[in-house]
């Protein structure tokens, strides 16, 4: 792209001796996660909220309890691709969706005022997950914390 006579041009010319663009070089594999407790916050509105985590990684209940304080209503609901559970007030999440992945994306529909949950845990390797995709729309997570 040229300002200056508003062109688009196809390809670029390097000098045989310059080094190449940044973009050329890999980046680095991450670092392996730590064993260290750490802590995830996730801004919950009221309403629906899309979520993902590294730390969403086991059982709904284990994972989410009652989502610190959020989830408090019949209502309330968190989705993936295909499954879900309501929370039920003194038993915790019910229904189809009994594990959650760090893979996974989430739509988390809270019936009160938001706020703000709070997950602790220790970051597992995705080194080698595999991810099925489907059919039209596939909702991933973001395994990271960067």
């Amino acid at each position: 792209w040229h300002s200056t006579g508003a062109l688009i041009e196809d390809s670029t010319d390097f000098p045989s001796d310059a080094a190449p663009p940044p973009s050329a070089h890999p980046s680095p594999p991450p670092a392996p996660p730590s064993m260290e407790e750490v802590t995830h916050s996730i801004v919950m509105n009221a309403g629906w909220t899309w979520i993902s985590s590294p730390l969403l990684n086991g059982g709904t209940n284990d994972v989410l309890g009652n989502m610190s304080g959020l989830a408090t209503n019949y209502d309330d609901m968190i989705k993936n691709q295909q499954l879900f559970s309501n929370y039920i007030p003194g038993y915790g999440w019910f229904g189809q969706l009994e594990v959650v992945t760090p893979q996974d994306g989430y739509k988390v529909h809270l019936t009160t005022t938001g706020g703000v949950m709070s997950l602790t845990g220790v970051l597992s390797s995705q080194n080698g997950v595999t991810r099925n995709l489907y059919s039209g729309w596939t909702l991933f997570g973001w395994p990271s914390m960067v």
